[in-house]
């Protein structure tokens, strides 16, 4: 018996079947990857546009600029920043502004703080303007400014705006007061001695120079110009060795010269000699008048020496006779390139007080005393020159004068440390035996006590009167 078999031809394979399961599943996960990467496409650029966003602002470009300085980039911190032009009516001699400018300031100075952050960002109604607060640290405090910072024609990729930061320049006020040179930053530049001078700069930190001269000390200042609108530097000049011993010998030879003048009271000089019935005189320099100079500038910059002088004065009175004036000084000096000059010298209270010497003992000065009313007593007048014996007779001649005991057993030595005068004081025993009209009497002397004035010349006593008084 045949048997025949029919084969159901319409009924697919299950190998064809699972084929097409394949197909439809992987058209389907096609599908599902392109629309997850559109997604993620739309994801990534609105954070890439985000980014873009927040790196075109105006706290980054301040955060740039800040970062610039404290690196001391002058390239990336001058992209950040557009300086605007000074006020006309501050008219500043000079501005030191460009790219050049911030490179020598960062070149020759670290930035004026350490750390920043940014405090708070407002927009003005345009949006085109922006105030940005920052909060800084320097070397001592913590401080707060204010950048201004607007957008500008350009913009980054066609959109994202452009903004830079308004840099108001710093007006730098400059007064020379002696010739000598002055450089910022490493520029040297020409400024009128005596004149203030205004310079518009950039509100960084800068060093600042003045030269000097054979007679000045140069001198460098580090100026902090950040957040600064204004600033100011002075010139604290200082004598260099050759200056202080220019103006040592300046005071000394117009102290000289003022000795050498016959006026009682010179001109330009400190000393004076007040009597109506004298006309002029001779006066006397004693010792080194420069021994405890004093040398500076005042406030005002102006060189001034202070000191002490002591001086003789010498005039004819019946005999030549000689008065001590001494006191403090103080001399106007003049500071040239390389010289210094004295324009006058007038007398001045208020120093220090001088030291006594500690060879100028008592001892000492009550011998040259006693040696000095020794010879008073050999004298053969009613008076004499710098002498303290007074006899009241008109009439008396041939006088002859006797000392009796001796005149400093209980004198008293003082000093006097505002001029440098020594005075002896003692009980004074002087008896005259003269005649009149050819009859022989004695009188002891008006006086009865004395007062001697010495001066220390650096090495030894000078007396230089002794006069009679009243006990």
């Amino acid at each position: 018996m045949n048997a025949t078999i029919d084969v159901i031809t319409d009924v697919e394979p299950a190998t064809a079947s699972l084929r097409r399961g394949k197909s439809f599943l992987r058209r389907h996960l096609r599908l599902i990857g392109i629309a997850m990467l559109a997604v993620l496409l739309a994801f990534g650029a609105g954070l890439a546009n985000n980014v873009m966003v927040a790196r075109y602002t105006p706290a980054t470009a301040v955060s740039a600029y800040l970062t610039a300085l404290e690196q001391r980039d002058a390239e990336a911190a001058r992209t950040q920043v557009q300086i605007t032009q000074p006020d006309p009516k501050q008219s500043p001699s000079l501005k030191l502004l460009g790219e050049d400018s911030m490179k020598a300031a960062l070149d020759n100075t670290a930035p004026d703080f350490r750390q920043f952050a940014i405090d708070a960002t407002t927009y003005d109604a345009s949006q085109t303007r922006a105030t940005v607060i920052v909060t800084y640290e320097t070397a001592n405090d913590s401080r707060q400014t204010t950048l201004t910072v607007v957008r500008t024609a350009m913009s980054h990729y066609g959109l994202y705006p452009d903004w830079k930061i308004e840099l108001a320049p710093t007006m730098l006020s400059v007064r020379l007061p002696e010739a000598t040179s002055f450089q910022i930053d490493g520029r040297a530049i020409s400024l009128a001695v005596g004149a203030d001078t205004t310079i518009a700069i950039l509100p960084t930190g800068h060093r600042i120079l003045f030269g000097g001269t054979e007679m000045l000390l140069p001198q460098t200042l580090w100026l902090k110009a950040f957040g600064q609108a204004s600033a100011s530097v002075a010139y604290t000049p200082a004598l260099t060795e050759a200056g202080v011993a220019a103006a040592t010998a300046a005071v000394k030879a117009s102290l000289i010269a003022c000795a050498n003048k016959t006026s009682l009271q010179p001109d330009g000089c400190p000393q004076a000699y007040g009597d109506p019935l004298i006309n002029s005189g001779r006066w006397s320099l004693v010792g080194d008048p420069t021994t405890d100079i004093a040398i500076g500038f005042d406030a005002s910059t102006n060189l001034a020496a202070t000191g002490h002088y002591q001086m003789i004065f010498a005039f004819e009175d019946g005999g030549t006779k000689h008065r001590v004036v001494a006191g403090g000084y103080v001399a106007t000096l003049e500071v040239q390139a390389s010289a210094i000059t004295a324009s006058a010298i007038s007398p001045v209270g208020g120093l220090a007080p001088i030291a006594r010497p500690s060879a100028a003992t008592d001892e000492a000065a009550l011998s040259i005393v006693a040696k000095g009313l020794a010879t008073c007593a050999q004298a053969t007048g009613p008076h004499a020159p710098d002498c303290p014996q007074d006899l009241a007779s008109p009439l008396a001649e041939n006088v002859h004068w006797k000392l009796s005991g001796d005149p400093t057993q209980s004198a008293t030595v003082t000093f006097d440390s505002a001029s440098g005068i020594f005075t002896v004081s003692g009980p004074l025993d002087m008896t005259a035996s003269y005649t009149i009209n050819g009859y022989p009497s004695s009188d002891r002397s008006a006086y009865t006590s004395y007062d001697a004035q010495l001066l220390w010349d650096g090495a030894q006593f000078q007396l230089v009167t002794i006069q009679g008084s009243f006990s």
